[in-house]
């Protein structure tokens, strides 16, 4: 019985990490949504780390670029940890 408390543990572990990582894409699809008007899906942003990798169309990265600052700025009053947008 030990042994599944133990697993459990280690699990658990990774079921926060990927529940974080969905907090930080919420918060940065709702950034990007304050500040610049454009929708996102899921699919399109990846967080890794402290960094935001936009996976859209050029035309709507050259946007958000533009804006990468207020973008920024409205993350860190959302709390999140992302400190770069590539």
């Amino acid at each position: 019985m030990g042994d599944f408390s133990r697993i459990s543990d280690y699990l658990g572990k990774f079921r926060n990490r990927k529940s974080e990582k969905g907090v930080a894409e919420k918060r940065a699809l709702s950034a990007i949504y304050k500040t610049t008007g454009i929708v996102l899906e899921n699919k399109e942003i990846d967080v890794r780390g402290s960094a935001l990798f936009i996976r859209a169309a050029p035309a709507v990265k050259n946007e958000i670029f533009f804006k990468r600052e207020e973008v920024l700025a409205t993350l860190r009053a959302l709390g999140s940890r992302i400190a770069t947008i590539r």
